[in-house]
């Protein structure tokens, strides 16, 4: 059992919003679900009430649920007759204080992983859903259909699904593992290309190191600096250039011939950390980035005068405003060669962008009214609505005849993302299916710009790509997603998702407490000298100590689970 936290919970019951014999047009006026039994809207008209947690928003743009604050909220009860009691946690331990308090509603709409799912549904809170026949909705069949991936992270080792899907086809968020950026008027101004080797990387570090690039007369120059959260992405960057180091769900644990094998281990990873104990020593890399806070490389990386080369950072835009002229000024490093030819991009586990975000508890009295109130959710003008805000002012369709990044666009957006009116939405926090149709049909206006300043640097493309309303959508992240998938990983090197059963969970659980602790130091210690990489006493003890904190039963355990 989870450890109790305190929760900070707002609750609020949504009064029901009838609009007499109406249907909601394209919002689902057909909409099917709960097996047939719910077929229009509104889907009740008598008072049902279903009690819903709902994770927190993904940004700062909602600060209430409630139907006389939101607009989302207003329209999905005016839509299905449905009275909503919404229940919203202040922290990432509200839903975890919710189940093992019993203090739970009837649906869940927030991600679980794997292991959870599986952990409460053997509690018996989660209802398996194959009696209500949910793939007889058609927005939910639409679903597995395009994704059967989905019925690995879904359904227990009994075979039945016990959640419905959240799917962010985001290949952005693929390609973040193990990535950096560079501020690109350094090079295009010196007439410096982009490195491709481990070796012309060092040399521009250096290069960095001993010019004063933004000619304030100041040696204020920094070669490559990150904060303390985005150390192990860096050192993946570089270890990707040693051998196809995972990074993912699971940091330096990989597939290989059938074998979970773990590359921090590796002969080639001890490589990667000699190559980055050498930089370090040399003064390439920032000596606060292990410990500095994300304030602080924001500070950096905004500064007045530019002073960061290379940013070894997952999100630029975490740090950098987008969009803003710095940010256009920072461009994706390619994956790097090493020494022995590795050349590996920062690709996640495919199983990333798919997971459970719709659960029914054993609270619910009428799953199949749930069940067809997330089919409604999952029609793409209410997944526009809960993702933005209103079609019309927030989004609508594209205009015709006009062009997304990959080919006819399907709807533009009117706002920019992340600077939306407060409670407008449900701040990303609604089910979607998120797919690339979704995520990349976007209407690409000055998308030839944008590709080109990516290609060239062009100074006089920098205020029209700044302008461009697709710069402010999916070009910078579908760009930058295509240079890296040059250098994907395979799949099969990526541990699948694996029914581990209740005692085997809380051993790894355990375990992992301590190792990843214990590596996050140990990577650190060598890189800075505290531990000797080029001393192989170092190496061996730092081997030894890994498997005395439960390294090789982890993998062990994982292994028997490995299909």
């Amino acid at each position: 059992m989870k450890k109790l936290m305190v929760l900070l919970l707002s609750v609020f019951v949504v009064a029901s919003v009838f609009a007499g014999g109406s249907s909601a047009s394209s919002s689902g006026g057909t909409s099917t679900g709960g097996g047939q039994k719910y077929t229009s809207l509104p889907f009740v008209t008598d008072g049902t009430k279903l009690t819903v947690y709902v994770g927190e928003a993904t940004n700062n743009e909602v600060t209430s649920f409630d139907p006389k604050d939101n607009i989302f909220t207003a329209k999905v009860i005016k839509d299905t007759g449905i009275n909503l009691e919404i229940i919203t946690g202040e922290d990432s331990s509200g839903l975890s204080v919710l189940l093992n308090t019993g203090n739970y509603p009837d649906v869940i709409i927030s991600s679980m992983s794997y292991n959870d799912l599986l952990y409460y549904a053997g509690q018996g809170i989660l209802r398996p859903l194959d009696e209500f026949n949910p793939l007889s909705s058609p927005n939910i069949k639409a679903a597995f259909d395009e994704y059967p991936a989905l019925n690995q992270i879904l359904r227990g080792a009994d075979g039945k699904l016990y959640a419905l899907p959240t799917v962010n086809d985001c290949l952005h968020c693929i390609y973040s593992g193990g990535r950096a950026w560079y501020y690109m008027p350094w090079m295009r101004d010196n007439n410096i290309k982009q490195p491709q080797t481990l070796d012309e990387f060092t040399s521009y570090l250096r290069y960095v190191k001993t010019n004063d690039l933004n000619k304030n007369g100041k040696q204020d120059e920094i070669p490559i600096a990150f904060d303390a959260e985005g150390a192990r992405n860096f050192i993946a960057y570089i270890a990707k250039a040693y051998l196809p180091f995972v990074m993912g769900n699971y940091y330096g644990l990989a597939v290989e011939n059938g074998k979970i094998v773990e590359q921090y281990k590796d002969p080639r990873f001890r490589e990667a950390l000699k190559y980055l104990a050498g930089i370090y020593k040399e003064g390439l890399i920032l000596s606060d980035s292990f410990t500095m806070s994300g304030d602080q490389m924001r500070g950096l990386a905004e500064s007045p005068d530019p002073v960061v080369a290379i940013e070894g950072i997952t999100w630029m835009n975490s740090y950098t405003t987008h969009p803003s002229i710095r940010g256009t000024e920072k461009f994706v490093l390619p994956a790097i060669q090493g020494p022995n030819g590795q050349r590996n991009a920062s690709n996640s586990d495919p199983w990333s962008i798919l997971s459970a975000g719709y659960m029914i508890t054993d609270k619910c009295k009428d799953p199949a009214l749930a069940i067809a109130l997330y089919n409604y959710f999952i029609n793409f003008e209410i997944e526009m609505d809960g993702y933005l805000g209103p079609k019309g002012t927030a989004w609508d369709y594209a205009d015709p005849g006009t062009s997304s990044i990959i080919g006819q666009a399907s709807h533009k957006i009117l706002w920019t993302f992340g600077q939306t009116p407060v409670n407008t939405s449900w701040g990303q926090g609604n089910p979607m299916i998120r797919n690339s149709k979704f995520r990349l049909g976007e209407q690409a206006t000055g998308i030839d710009a944008i590709q080109k300043w990516y290609d060239t640097g062009d100074p006089s493309l920098q205020q029209q790509v700044l302008a461009a309303p697709a710069y402010k959508g999916e070009a910078l992240w579908y760009i930058t997603s295509m240079q890296l998938s040059k250098y994907k990983m395979s799949d099969s090197l990526f541990i699948p998702p694996m029914a581990v059963n209740d005692a085997d969970n809380a051993r790894l659980a355990d375990i992992n407490a301590l190792l990843e602790t214990y590596k996050d130091q140990a990577m650190v210690e060598f890189i800075t000298g505290s531990r000797n990489i080029d001393n192989n006493t170092d190496w061996n003890t730092y081997l030894s100590e890994l498997d005395r904190l439960g390294a090789a039963e982890m993998v062990q355990i994982r292994q028997k689970y490995l299909k």
